[in-house]
């Protein structure tokens, strides 16, 4: 077991998205330094039962959001460019 110290944090906004027998799909908006995963578990251990999360997307850093993201493929053939007209 890690023994982890209490920090403050915010939730902003928390919203069911979706319930299925043993499938939870929610959204979270909160501060930095949350533990989503450790939410996740706390959300189910409210529910008498246990859980984990089997999937993560943030759709928002800061300012930066999903939408303004790029994929990987993408991102190398712009770097690999920018290295080829540097040669």
């Amino acid at each position: 077991m890690v023994k982890r110290d209490a920090v403050m944090l915010k939730i902003f906004s928390i919203s069911l998205n979706s319930f299925d027998t043993n499938i939870i799909s929610f959204s979270v908006e909160c501060s930095k330094g949350t533990y989503v995963r450790v939410l996740g578990k706390d959300i189910a251990e409210k529910l008498g039962t246990v859980g984990y999360l089997n999937s993560l997307t943030r759709t928002n850093v800061g300012d930066y959001t999903l939408k303004q993201s790029q994929s990987i493929e993408s991102f190398e053939e712009t770097w690999k460019s920018i290295i080829q007209k540097k040669n």
